[in-house]
């Protein structure tokens, strides 16, 4: 993933953009390859008075997982903590989804977590359009043309079931690619 350019892109598309401390170095680049996104929750209620609230954890990691637990972190009201570029603990094994493969979800996707719990809350409007675009300028560093390259964890989790973020996301997976594929075309990114 374009280290620079995705937070410059982000920036140019009107999102708020936070560097946290770091995140240029952090996770680890062996055996990062990433040819997708995954889109995540994090499954702890946000709010306007504290929209990152699983910020640290994603950073740092729990006492069960290390840090970091994915590369971009999107908050209540729409901005993004840019948290790490090398390979991040997101996703595990996984199994193939679209034109994805199975394997190590670790080193084949970027994560991006969405901070709001859907047994609580909808995922914000403003929340929702910023992962959305942050999946399109990702995919375009990637030099990916088709949303497809897009997947939820619920679609990829091995084995299936396990999870089922992103949950009360307004739309459906297929919506939300085809959300992000009128954004790449709209910027001259898709077909």
């Amino acid at each position: 993933m374009g280290r620079i350019y995705v937070a410059d892109a982000l920036r140019k598309q009107g999102i708020a953009v936070h560097a946290e401390d770091g995140w240029m170095t952090r996770g680890s680049s062996t055996g990062f390859a990433p040819r997708g996104v995954a889109l995540h929750h994090t499954a702890v209620r946000s709010s306007d008075a504290d929209p990152y609230p699983a910020l640290e954890v994603c950073r740092n990691g729990r006492p069960d997982l290390n840090g970091p637990l994915c590369h971009l972190l999107v908050g209540r009201r729409g901005g993004i903590h840019m948290i790490a570029t090398g390979r991040a603990n997101h996703a595990g094994p996984i199994r193939a989804s679209g034109p994805m493969p199975d394997g190590d979800g670790n080193s084949l996707y970027v994560g991006i977590e969405i901070d709001y719990h859907p047994d609580y809350q909808e995922v914000g409007l403003e929340q929702r359009r910023s992962a959305l675009i942050a999946a399109a300028v990702i995919l375009h560093s990637l030099g990916q043309r088709s949303a497809s390259y897009v997947r939820g964890h619920l679609e990829i989790c091995d084995p299936p079931g396990r999870k089922i973020d992103p949950s009360n996301f307004r739309t459906s997976m297929d919506g939300a690619r085809r959300s992000i594929q009128d954004a790449m075309n709209a910027r001259g990114w898709g077909y």
